[in-house]
């Protein structure tokens, strides 16, 4: 799993330094090589989560207390931008297992238990058309 947060991590660093460069001078070549390592970093990204999913967390389940579990809830929780939840959480409900989310969203209070998923909807709509050009990706 080190390895991958490596391969990822190296990925977009160097993303980071092709990017500010292609927005200043856009060029197909340039293009070409973005989009390949963002090909790239999904790729990892999928193969870290799947890994993360299947191997990681049944085992965090047995090995934790239900306090230490919530510590760790809440520390993913404050690593994603205000503005941003909504977005992240649809994009969770879109990929994720339909009995993983209802569990996340089980102790929020009724009114976030119901907005969260439409604001969401509307949140991710925006942000697929931006990237992919429809709706969902």
């Amino acid at each position: 799993m080190e390895a991958q947060h490596e391969q990822v991590d190296a990925l977009l660093q160097r993303i980071a330094v092709l990017r500010p460069e292609w927005t200043r001078t856009p060029s197909g070549p340039r293009g070409e090589e973005l989009a390949g390592l963002h090909e790239e970093l999904y790729a990892g990204l999928a193969e870290d989560l799947e890994a993360e999913e299947t191997r990681v967390l049944p085992l965090v389940a047995r090995c934790i207390t239900e306090k230490e579990w919530l510590a760790l809830r809440e520390a993913g929780r404050k690593g994603v931008a205000r503005r941003s939840m909504s977005l992240v959480f649809r994009m969770l409900m879109q990929d994720g297992d339909p009995e993983v989310v209802a569990m996340m969203l089980a102790p929020a209070p009724f009114p976030v238990r119901t907005l969260v998923p439409r604001v969401g909807r509307k949140a991710y709509r925006k942000h697929a058309l931006a990237i992919h050009g429809t709706e969902t990706p």
